[in-house]
């Protein structure tokens, strides 16, 4: 697990280090994304990014990147090897994603995942 993971304890939660209450969390699940963990960063809304992330799109090519400037998703177009508009996953390290959050090889048919 990487830096920014979890401690439950009785009915808080504590995140890199902010107290949060976890009622608050249950409501709005965005107040914990800066620290999520590789299976639900294909849950990431990209109309409604977490705070202190950036969108950047460039010849149809766009880079989500997350608070530490790390990209996190890209969405791409088609292309000849990848015939329909997909996106990649990937965890803080850089490493490609499959939509479960495993890591997988970046050339890997599990890490071009359909747009929804």
């Amino acid at each position: 697990m990487s830096m920014y993971g979890l401690i439950y304890e009785a009915s808080q939660v504590y995140v890199t280090g902010v107290n949060r209450n976890i009622s608050a969390i249950l409501r709005d699940p965005f107040l914990i994304v800066e620290s999520l963990a590789q299976r639900d960063i294909a849950k990431v809304n990209i109309d409604n990014l977490p705070d202190n992330w950036t969108q950047t799109t460039n010849n149809g090519f766009t880079h989500i990147r997350d608070d530490l400037g790390n990209v996190r998703i890209r969405i791409d177009p088609p292309d000849s090897m990848t015939t329909y508009p997909h996106k990649h996953l990937y965890d803080v390290d850089g490493n490609a994603l499959d939509v479960n959050g495993n890591i997988v090889s970046s050339k890997s048919p599990d890490a071009h995942i359909p747009l929804d």
